[in-house]
């Protein structure tokens, strides 16, 4: 049978541990419920500030306007049809967005704005930041670049055979 003072030498809490506690664990002893604070309060200090602030993200408007055919004079689909619109759009804090669908300007499949030569697309994106913009005639086979450049939130841009506004 063990008295609780032999107990108390034999079991040290994994607190007692951490804080260099190398004898007998009292509660009542301050020197190391001092340590428990200043841990939990560097912990703390930790979790508050040591996340990076959320992004702010507005909604945005990019409005393409493209020229009524290509640079070569010749018509965007067959039959003198007008470009099938998608976008793709990145910078270093959004990566990349294609609208409505892929990942690059070769994968999108659906155009946002079918046999048009004007279209608006929307997305979330962090405010006043400057985008690589793709315009993207969406085809069958191949889709055609209409332009690609950098524009900037409030600015319109000449980028290719298109004018893209970003509002």
């Amino acid at each position: 049978m063990y008295t609780l003072h032999q107990i108390n030498l034999k079991y040290r809490p994994p607190l007692a541990k951490l804080l260099g506690n190398k004898g007998i664990y009292q509660p009542w002893d301050f020197r190391n419920l001092f340590r428990s604070y200043v841990l939990c309060l560097v912990l703390l200090v930790l979790i508050v500030f040591g996340f990076p602030e959320p992004s702010h993200a507005d909604i945005i408007t990019v409005d393409v306007a493209v020229e009524q055919s290509k640079y070569n004079n010749e018509s965007w689909d067959v039959l003198n049809g007008a470009p099938d619109l998608a976008i793709c759009l990145s910078n270093q804090r959004l990566g990349t967005v294609c609208i409505p669908d892929g990942s690059t300007p070769d994968s999108i499949k659906n155009p946002n704005c079918s046999n048009s030569y004007l279209c608006r697309f929307s997305l979330s994106a962090p405010p006043n930041a400057e985008f690589k913009v793709s315009v993207v005639d969406v085809d069958v086979m191949f889709n055609d670049i209409i332009g690609a450049g950098w524009c900037r939130q409030g600015m319109t841009c000449e980028i290719g055979q298109a004018k893209v506004a970003i509002k």
